[in-house]
Order: C-alpha cells, then structure tokens, then sequence
C-alpha cells in the first residue's frame, strides 16, 4: 500500500445573521489555489445552514483541523489596551483581569483571545518604556454556541474561531501588494469594508490591527437611499477617525482602501474623499477573485451585495489566525481525543511488537510456565505508569468540574473587583491552603496603596491585613509603587 501526503487545504466559514459564507483553498509551495468561494442566503431554521454544510463538507472532504470559522466584528467587541508590563506571563495576567471589565457581562460568559502588537508587526512605539498595546477581542458564548451548534448538527467540529478584521485586513495586504500599490509597505492603511447589513471601518498596518469599528449601514440601505444612507456613511466614518485619533496607537493614514459590496459606492467616492482627506482605492471582488473562481469553477456562486474579504483573508493564509475564540472545554476536549488516539496507536503498535518479540522469546527460551511468570512481572511494572495515567485523568476532571463552582467560592475576588481603585494594576492574586490571600500589584501613588488597605481592612471577608512591602520605582521622572498585601479569609 502507498501512503501519499494530503495537500493541505483551508476551509473558512462565516455564519452571519443573513448569509452563510465560504471559501476553499489548497495550498502548495508558498502559494495558493483557490477552488471555490460562495454565500447562501440563510432561512429563519439554522437547520437549512447545518444540511447546506454537510454537503460543502462532504464535497471537499473537509477536516476539523481545515475549518476557520470567522466571527464578524458586529458580533464582538474588541479594543487596543495598552498594558504596563512587556513580560509575556505578566501580560496574560493583566488582560485577564481587564477582559471582564470590558463587557457588562459576566466572566463566565465571555470568551476572550488577545494578540500583542509587536515593533516588527507595525511600526508602533509605546508611549512609554515597559508598556506594551493588545488586541483584545471578546466574544458572549451566546453567539459562539449557534455557530458551534450548527457545526455540530453538521457533523463537523473546528479548531479555530477567529476575528474577521484579522481575515479582511490580510486580504487587502495582499491586493494591495500584488497592485503594488505604495502602502503594501509597512504603511497605516484605513479600509472600509462594506458588507449587506453593516460596514466595518478599521485600520491595520503591517499584521497590527490598529482600530476597528462597526457602522450601521451596509449595502441593503445604500439601494434603499443612496443620498440619505450615504450621507449618514461618510458621517460615521468621520466619526470613527475622530475615535480612531484619540487612540494611543492612532497614526496618520497613508492609504484609504474601500472593497466588499462596492458597487452602491461609485457616486459617493467624492464624498469619501473629503471624509478621510485621501482618495480611495477600490479593491473589487469582480477584478480579481471572480475571475479565478470563474477558471476554476466555471460559475459564480455568490452575490455582490456581501463582503468576502474576511473569509477570502484566512482562506488565504498559511498560518493559523492570531486570535482564537475558541471554548477551553472544546480546546481540552480536542486535546483529550487526540491524546487518546495517539495512544491507542502507539499502544497497538507496543503490542504488535510486544506480541513478536514474546513469541520469539518463548518459543526459543521458554515454556508455558515461565511465559506465565514473565507476564506477572511485565503487570507489576506498569501498574505505576497506570497509577500515573489514572492521576492524570482525575485531574483533568477536576479541572472541567471548575464549570460547577459557585460565586460564593469567589466572593473574595468580586469584592476586591468592586473596591479595586482604577490606578492600581493588579500583577497577581492568590489564595493559599491555609486562606492566606495575596495581593501584588503596581500603583502610581501610596495612598492608593493605604486606601486598598483601608477597604480591606473595613471588609468582613478579610482579617489580619498586612502591607507587606511598598517598593518605590522612578521611570522617567514618573513614579512607581511596588506592593504587597497579605490577609487571612475569613469564612463562616
């Protein structure tokens, strides 16, 4: 039997309220071909979309590890933060406590991703030395679990959820540099990307998504009115430049690139020229992916009043998206059924091998009896690796138990989130055996410090709070505060 090496390939999906769109590459040698591209106009029953799917999937032989789902921006939130610390591990801890603040919504009902803008990503420096900017996007579980719950009903599970600014932006990198256009190189680049219902206005430079916003009006309003919904379009798009301005990140634009369902804005183009102070650059579905698709394909199955360029983006890329909305019980489910299969490969071949080699060893040495002896001794030696792996799955299990816990078993932490002053950035927390509850983090000034204490102190969740340590540090003329406070909980 010859066994030959799947070519890989890519299949991304965007569920919105309206459409359901897609794309299919398979890629070779550093390029790509794209094989097909459309979109289905979605009933009310997500069940249509599931049997729609199951043939797509079925057609390409689609795997888990192919599937991107692409979750639009209106669906999100998302901002730049600019965090104090430029430690990996002290970064991850300081998101997780801003995401929930973000959202009016509870932390068990968000999921979150972020990605650090680096220097080579685009050419940002932070206001100041030790600071580092994030992309933080958020997504309800709400909205997760419809397009994993249609996935399902479709047979097909997924390893990545990504944010379609990401997709939309690296579809415009790569127009732009095949038009060999002035901003391909490493320039601030603003787009608006029309979709039907929506419009998204961001700016990227480089792989950094700098600013993302979502307006209100798409496509189906602008055939409804031009004059009345264009107007109101290039309103919003001042608007979000003046937000856009405000941020820590904001540069001047060097590019303004309008693509997606273009086709309402041929007489607006004036109008967006004196919102943004620079002409527009068109990037159409029709002068280019259409006719790939048409080569390939030999017909045309989507429709120019959506946007494509989010799942032509990933479709496109070679790398895994950056962000990764996917559920931790999907990702530790994942883990746990390839970790099963590997096993149960490596342990059909241990024993093939075990068989061999045991008939070899017996026919050749030894009888019955001492074949018998040799399998006692082999179960004594792994019953500790069976132990081991026992251990490992109950801790598995107490980990996704973690769903279970109730609020009272955090109502330290919800206080210390009320009382919390703004200017104090929290390093870490936590909460020993013996109820010894710690906190560290950074201030600007000690009388922030005193006054976390003072609300400790008055809390009757807390006993025996104590300042372990203050640390002054000057950066720049501006001052810091290092410290340290130990408590003991105290539980009725």
């Amino acid at each position: 039997m010859i066994f030959t090496k799947r070519t890989p390939q890519r299949f991304v999906l965007e569920l919105g309220s309206h459409w359901l769109k897609w794309a299919f590459t398979r890629h070779a040698l550093g390029s790509f071909e794209l094989v097909d591209a459309g979109t289905i106009l979605l009933s009310s029953q997500d069940a249509d979309a599931s049997s729609d799917l199951v043939l797509l999937f079925k057609k390409y032989a689609v795997r888990p590890k192919d599937l991107v789902i692409s979750i639009p921006r209106q669906q999100l939130a998302a901002r730049v933060l600019e965090v104090p610390s430029t430690d990996p591990a002290e970064i991850q801890k300081i998101v997780r406590l801003q995401a929930a603040k973000q959202t009016p919504y509870a932390e068990d009902e968000i999921i979150y991703d972020y990605s650090v803008i680096l220097e080579e990503d685009a050419a940002i420096k932070t206001a100041r030395p030790g600071y580092s900017h994030v992309m933080l996007v958020i997504a309800h579980r709400r909205i997760l679990n419809r397009t994993l719950r249609v996935l399902q009903d479709a047979g097909m599970k997924t390893h990545h959820i990504a944010f379609a600014i990401e997709g939309s932006a690296a579809w415009i990198r790569a127009e732009l540099k095949a038009l060999k256009h002035p901003a391909a190189a490493n320039q601030v680049v603003g787009v608006l990307d029309v979709d039907s219902e929506n419009s998204n206005f961001f700016v990227y430079q480089g792989s950094g998504i700098l600013f993302s916003q979502t307006i209100s009006i798409g496509a189906d309003r602008l055939h409804e009115s031009l004059e009345v919904w264009g107007a109101k379009l290039t309103s919003d798009i001042a608007r979000c430049l003046q937000i856009y301005q405000t941020e820590d990140t904001a540069r001047e634009l060097a590019a303004f690139v309008v693509t997606g369902a273009t086709g309402a804005l041929e007489t607006l183009s004036a109008k967006l020229k004196d919102a943004v102070k620079l002409q527009p650059q068109k990037l159409s579905l029709e002068e280019t992916t259409r006719k790939i698709l048409r080569a390939a394909a030999g017909r045309q199955s989507f429709t120019e009043e959506v946007s494509m360029s989010a799942v032509l983006g990933f479709a496109r890329m070679e790398k895994p998206p950056r962000i990764n909305l996917l559920p931790q019980e999907i990702v530790i489910e994942a883990a746990l059924i390839q970790k099963g299969r590997d096993l149960l490969i490596l342990g059909a071949l241990g024993f093939s091998i075990f068989i061999i080699l045991m008939g070899i060893f017996i026919s050749a040495f030894f009888g019955k009896r001492q074949y018998a002896e040799w399998l006692r001794e082999r179960v004594r030696t792994t019953e500790a690796e069976t132990q081991a792996v026992g251990r490992t799955r109950s801790f598995i299990k107490q980990i996704m138990d973690l769903n279970d816990a109730t609020a009272d078993e955090f109502r330290e932490l919800l206080y210390l989130h009320r009382v919390l002053p703004h200017e104090i950035y929290l390093t870490e927390v936590a909460l020993s055996a013996n109820r010894i509850f710690t906190i560290r983090g950074r201030a600007s000034e000690m009388t922030q410090v005193f006054s976390l204490v003072n609300e400790l102190e008055q809390s009757k969740l807390f006993r025996e709070v104590k300042t372990q340590h203050l640390t002054k540090r000057i950066v720049k003329d501006k001052e810091f505060v290092d410290f340290e406070i130990d408590s003991v909980v105290h539980r009725s």
